[in-house]
């Protein structure tokens, strides 16, 4: 199966099944001509992940996952406590975005009181989203994020500047692959000139 054909059956991009490729989660085979073949193993794999995507995990948990470091329900039942966490942050943030909204409360009147009121509740046992806590965290990382490392070659360039790139020269490669004749004519086209200027050097001298 073709990577176009795995696009429209998975609705799934084509960086994000190279992404997955990358992490060495999927392990296609591939052809002479450097074209990938995705098995019926590698679709099912990719349904797995879409799957454990949708439910939260990580692709970290998702590789210890595969490499059976991890039973599937043992994190199955860890992942339920984080969902049911953040179900009660849902929770605080839907009942006071129902109260702005039945209010009809602007951004100049979200003031102290709103402020103090959120505190309370926090107090009371409440909850609210805390993704701010994270925001600079979360910045950094996609920062840091666009440069990839390799233990064994350091810093390379990131997937998303690499992957056209590579795509690109596959697609250069493929033509010569089948169009050598060219390539031929153009070496002997160059090599008549490097003769040329040779005699016409020697003739000066």
């Amino acid at each position: 199966m073709t990577i176009k054909e795995i696009e429209e059956q998975l609705q799934m991009p084509r960086a994000t099944v190279r992404f997955y490729e990358k992490q060495e989660l999927i392990s296609p085979k591939r052809h002479n001509n450097e074209y990938r073949d995705y098995s019926e193993e590698d679709v099912l794999r990719l349904k797995q992940i879409i799957m454990l995507r949708k439910m939260g995990f990580s692709i970290i948990e998702i590789r210890q996952l595969f490499s059976e470091e991890a039973s599937l329900p043992e994190m199955a039942g860890h992942k339920i406590t984080e969902l049911q966490a953040q179900k009660q942050e849902l929770d605080g943030a839907i009942a006071l975005c129902s109260e702005l909204t039945e209010n009809h409360i602007e951004i100049k009147e979200l003031n102290e009181q709103y402020w103090l009121k959120v505190i309370d509740q926090e107090k009371h046992g409440h909850k609210f989203m805390t993704d701010f806590i994270n925001d600079a965290k979360l910045t950094m990382y996609r920062m840091a994020s666009n440069i990839e490392y390799s233990g064994s070659t350091g810093p390379r360039t990131p997937s998303f500047l690499w992957n056209p790139l590579q795509e690109q020269q596959e697609q250069i490669g493929h033509f010569w692959a089948r169009h050598r004749y060219i390539q031929i004519i153009l070496m002997l086209i160059a090599a008549a000139l490097c003769l040329i200027m040779v005699l016409m050097l020697s003739s000066a001298l």
